[in-house]
């Protein structure tokens, strides 16, 4: 019977610990004290952890997670828990606005000095009106179900690509679903024959 009660308050304490884990990191970023650390990012590893990470969010609300390749792209540098961090951000709400749908992420060349990674979801969409207020702080959507979230991921997201020298952007279509597009410059990049 105590087993329910364990589980609600084990819930809320991982609640809590994100929500302050995501104001300490706004803060370092306001504060302009977020560091990007340089470094080999092997391409199959980051999405590998990225889908592991991601599988059971998906499988929470029985969403099948594709990955989708088009790069020859082995390797580039940047900042890998960085960029994991805003794909698993972005997969995460795509898993949990979607109910047995598809999130996919689609990695493809940008323009030849980027790479473009996309998270895609046929879930509800998302209104028109609401955005241009996706990235504020604090900001959720109305069908942000029993409080999950705490509004700062996009926020943080944003900010964490344009350190990265790269951009974060939104399609929405009502009924239809979303798409998040980043770019990540492509700093010294290895190809695959």
């Amino acid at each position: 019977a105590l087993l329910p009660d364990v589980q609600r308050i084990a819930a809320a304490g991982r609640h809590l610990l994100s929500l302050i884990n995501n104001i300490l990191d706004l803060s370092k970023i306001e504060a302009g004290e977020m560091e990007i650390v340089r470094e080999r990012v092997e391409l199959a590893s980051l999405l590998e952890d990225t889908v592991d990470t991601a599988q059971p969010l998906a499988d929470r609300n029985r969403n099948k997670l594709e990955l989708n390749v088009e790069t020859r792209v082995a390797a580039f540098e940047s900042d890998r828990t960085r960029i994991l961090q805003i794909l698993l951000n972005l997969v995460g709400n795509a898993c949990k606005f979607t109910e047995n749908g598809i999130v996919a992420i689609d990695v493809r060349d940008g323009d030849g000095q980027r790479l473009e990674l996309r998270v895609r979801d046929n879930g509800p969409g998302i209104a028109p009106e609401r955005i241009g207020h996706l990235f504020e702080p604090f900001s959720q959507l109305e069908s942000t179900r029993k409080g999950e979230g705490t509004g700062l991921g996009l926020t943080i997201s944003r900010h964490l690509c344009q350190l990265l020298g790269g951009t974060i952007n939104v399609e929405s279509h009502l009924g239809e679903g979303t798409v998040f597009s980043i770019t990540i410059p492509l700093s010294h990049a290895e190809i695959n024959p």
